[in-house]
């Protein structure tokens, strides 16, 4: 049963590369070699019969490369002022805020933004405010924690371990600040740019801050304030049109570009985390560091020179924890008090009684009912898809998959993990646009079919955590178990597996969470504006996370939009509750496996 489980993960992710490279091979053999060559120049126009995807290519790499540089020195200030005032208040309040920003949905970043940012670029400078410079500022926050939790994790080992490079700078007279920037930040240079990677692999593949910030124009950007379109948006933009053989071809190449760049930098960045593992710096390069390091601050410079560098990097980090608490503090604040008086239950079930819209199925066409509705059945549905699937891979390669089958699957799900969410949506509408060729002309989108994609969205990092949390089990207890003469079997689902259970949870609520936030998918499986009747599984269906980004463009009186904030603190307070729980499960399953160290 488990090699059936993990064969059908590996073979359903699978699926979507090979979904994508034979579609692109069929679709540029219906058109010809002309048309498949003229599909890489750079102009997109069909009115001339230029479908060029070289500008969203380029726009995707500009938008990520912006928004990385752009988050880079803002994460080394948070984690210099983390680390050298990490009792004060502030540092506190950014610690946690950083953790809090992991939970906000892709979509309540670009609400914000659209009500915010979006007037003041557009009084600042010329233009309508929805270009490269506003999404990039954007994306810079979104990608932000993903950087910072890698070189967090990485540096916690040298600064936070009592007789690792602490202790010794200060010895020599250092302040924890410049252990940070002179020591410890070089020793782990490579994690850094492992950060650096993900973040970037992160922005690359990001969907929704482009489509409601970026303009969508497919053209070449000519500076800062140019509109642009990503390779993510693109694909997104395209299945709402007449699917004609060129534009079906830009579709599969549009994707297999976005996939193999996502692939190549998930493949660079884990590289880097296998040639450089986080682990104690030897004695021997510990004391040369600090040696060369401590001596070229102390000669290079004058005492002067020396405090007003310090000052400097004080008052950087300090600037940089300033900065980020009022802007993500301030966009947490604003959403509750625009929000919180909205809250009622004629907001949710508008003018349909609660009790028939709960039981009956009677519509509601006035409320948010069917959103939340939609939203609770998809979240249901694709854990139900997931669970069995993620447990049955992730206990067989843990403990009876072979080590050649364990480090190929894991390979296989590690570059997975990385895959945008714009894939597996644009997996499912090709799927059913094969069925419709096919043998099922009727076949359409539907609740089941986003929730599957949902479910393959997150069950890499499922099995990953699961793998991971079964692999931790001590030694002795393994060894314990066989003395006393228990089959594998009994071993495994009696005591291994309970033990585990931890981070099982752990795993579930962190997947729940990201199927709960996620925009990209179900824009392409069968999400709509108003479905005003609790979802069938073979349905269309309303979502939250869709009826924020649909109302905030095409709302049509002032009721309108103030329910979008409702319906961001609904989602908002989901996510949350699913991220915290995952979290609160992680840190016991943490702690207990600290204690057996």
């Amino acid at each position: 049963m488990m090699q059936g489980g993990t064969l059908i993960s590996v073979l359903c992710l699978g699926c979507v590369a090979l979904v994508l490279v034979g579609g692109l091979v069929f679709a540029a053999w219906r058109v010809g070699l002309h048309d498949f060559l003229r599909a890489f120049s750079l102009e997109w126009n069909p009115q001339r019969d230029s479908y060029g995807v070289l500008p969203m290519l380029v726009g995707s790499l500009l938008l990520a490369s912006l928004a990385t540089i752009m988050a880079l020195p803002l994460c080394l200030g948070l984690m210099g002022f983390l680390w050298s005032e990490e009792r004060s208040l502030l540092g506190k309040v950014v610690r946690n805020l950083l953790r809090f920003m992991v939970s906000i949905p892709t979509v309540v970043y670009g609400f914000c933004a659209v009500i915010l940012l979006v007037p003041l670029m557009r009084d600042a400078f010329t233009g309508t405010g929805m270009h490269l410079t506003t999404t990039a500022l954007v994306l810079s926050l979104l990608i932000l924690p993903t950087m910072s939790t890698v070189v967090d994790n990485a540096l916690a080992l040298q600064l936070g371990n009592p007789q690792g490079l602490t202790l010794a700078g200060c010895a020599l007279g250092l302040s924890r600040l410049q252990i940070f920037w002179l020591i410890a930040l070089p020793a782990q240079k490579r994690w850094v740019g492992t950060g650096v990677l993900l973040a970037f692999g992160r922005a690359l593949g990001d969907t929704m801050l482009p489509l409601m910030l970026s303009g969508n124009a497919p053209i070449l950007p000519s500076g800062l304030f140019s509109s642009i379109r990503t390779l993510a948006t693109h694909i997104n933009l395209l299945t709402a049109t007449e699917i004609r053989p060129q534009i079906e071809l830009t579709l599969y190449l549009a994707g297999f570009l976005l996939l193999l760049t996502s692939v190549g930098v998930s493949l660079c960045a884990r590289l880097m985390q296998r040639e450089c593992p986080i682990k104690s710096v030897p004695d021997s390069r510990r004391s040369r560091w600090i040696t060369c390091l401590t001596g070229c601050f102390s000669l290079s410079q004058n005492p002067q020179q020396r405090r007003m560098r310090n000052a400097f990097l004080r008052l950087g980090g300090r600037f940089a924890a300033i900065v980020f608490t009022f802007v993500v503090g301030g966009n947490i604040v604003f959403l509750l008090v625009k929000a919180l008086p909205q809250l009622s239950l004629e907001l949710v079930f508008g003018t349909t009684p609660p009790l028939a819209a709960l039981f009956t199925s009677a519509p509601v066409w006035d409320g948010l009912w069917p959103a939340i509705a939609g939203t609770g059945a998809l979240l249901l549905v694709s854990m139900s898809i997931a669970l069995p699937l993620g447990i049955a891979t992730g206990v067989y390669l843990a403990e009876y998959a072979g080590p050649s089958v364990r480090r190929s699957v894991v390979m296989l799900l590690e570059v997975f993990v990385g895959i945008p969410s714009i894939i597996m949506g644009l997996f499912g509408f090709l799927f059913i646009l094969a069925l419709r060729r096919s043998f099922a002309p009727s076949a359409g989108t539907c609740l089941v079919l986003a929730a599957f994609c949902l479910a393959l969205l997150v069950l890499p990092v499922f099995i990953l955590t699961l793998h991971a949390a079964l692999r931790s089990i001590p030694h002795a207890l393994r060894v314990t178990a066989a003395v006393m003469g228990l089959s594998r079997n009994v071993a495994v689902w009696r005591i291994f597996v309970p033990k585990a259970g931890k981070g099982i949870m752990s795993a579930f609520f962190l997947a729940a969470g990201r199927c709960a936030e996620d925009t990209a998918v179900i824009l392409m499986t069968g999400v709509i504006a108003n479905a005003s009747r609790t979802p069938s599984l073979t349905g269309k269906f309303e979502a939250l996370p869709f009826y924020i980004y649909y109302t905030t463009a095409n709302y049509q009186n002032e009721i309108e939009f103030m329910r979008v904030f409702a319906a961001a603190f609904f989602l908002l307070a989901l996510a949350c509750m699913l991220f915290a729980s995952g979290h609160f499960f992680h840190q016991l399953a943490f702690n207990e496996w600290s204690k057996q160290r």
